[in-house]
């Protein structure tokens, strides 16, 4: 909520400000030219989102912003092959991939993409007294 006090107060008033993130569920595809291998999951990242929207609501709540426009579009992000999607993915912090998608994955060659559905909200800045 801080740094959008602070984007609110960094903004020329009637400045816009554009918000955009993963929206899951659905949750990220992964795809190669054989078809779809499976999806990318992470429990912590839905608790990660409802608490970001929350503290984008509360600035629209407190008179901060209004929404102005909303779109939603789905993005391919390429990986020349499995292994650079293997790396970029896999952590031991984060574990979006089961074992049955990574299995998919290693048996895979070629470029495979990682699919998945982004929202785009416009955002106005407004005065506040």
């Amino acid at each position: 909520m801080n740094v959008l006090r602070d984007t609110h107060r960094a903004l020329v008033p009637g400045g816009l400000l554009l918000d955009f993130h993963p929206i899951s569920p659905p949750w990220p595809r992964v795809v190669a030219r054989s078809g779809e291998l499976g999806e990318l999951r992470y429990q912590q990242f839905l608790d990660d989102l409802r608490a970001t929207e929350g503290g984008m609501a509360e600035t629209v709540r407190l008179g901060l912003f209004e929404p102005v426009a909303s779109r939603t579009h789905e993005i391919a992000e390429h990986y020349d092959d499995p292994d650079d999607l293997l790396e970029t993915w896999s952590n031991d912090e984060e574990e979006w991939m089961s074992v049955e998608l990574e299995r998919r994955l290693r048996s895979t060659a070629g470029p495979v993409d990682v699919v998945e559905r982004l929202v785009f909200r416009l955002y106005r800045r407004l005065d506040v007294s």
